[in-house]
């Protein structure tokens, strides 16, 4: 007989909206400005001294700009995913003419 933990499934269904979340974050990070990322961080401290929230938006702001120094652009990946696919084409076509 098969039966099912649901503390076990618990897990995994939190585990996987939170990956689900932090891919979010990641992609709205990466899409955002230099520039509205400033002003909505600047907000959002001003905020939270209101109500008394400074630690976990302080941690949110920096993480949000050390990912947005560390991630590349979206136009970037592009173009690299572009140009790996536009050399993958010259290197066949120099194997077939050799």
């Amino acid at each position: 007989m098969h039966t099912t933990n649901p503390v076990l499934n618990f897990m995994l269904n939190v585990s996987e909206a939170a990956r689900y979340v932090w891919e979010r974050y990641l992609a709205q990070v990466q899409a955002v400005s230099w520039k509205k990322l400033l002003l909505v961080s600047l907000f959002a401290l001003l905020l939270s001294s209101v109500v008394l929230m400074t630690g976990v938006v302080w941690l949110l702001v920096l993480m949000s700009v050390l990912l947005k120094a560390w991630l590349p652009e979206p136009q970037s990946i592009l173009a690299i995913a572009q140009g790996q696919d536009q050399d993958a084409g010259n290197d066949a076509k120099k194997n077939n003419e050799e």
